[in-house]
């Protein structure tokens, strides 16, 4: 059985939220998702997402 990634790619979380890649760019521009925790960029430049954090963001956690 294969866990589930750590960090996944702006499509996978956009499908797996619901959130447009619009609202998801304004919600970093924005600052309300907070670079290291929610998102970061990986070593080459690619941009990822944490969903357990967005979770808990979503929770008031983060």
């Amino acid at each position: 059985m294969n866990a589930a990634p750590q960090w996944i790619t702006p499509v996978q979380f956009a499908n797996l939220t619901g959130y447009s890649q619009k609202m998801i760019q304004g919600n970093i521009d924005k600052g309300y998702w907070p670079e290291g925790s929610v998102w970061c960029y990986t070593p080459d430049g690619d941009q990822v997402f944490n969903l357990d954090r967005f979770n808990q963001w979503v929770e008031g956690k983060v």
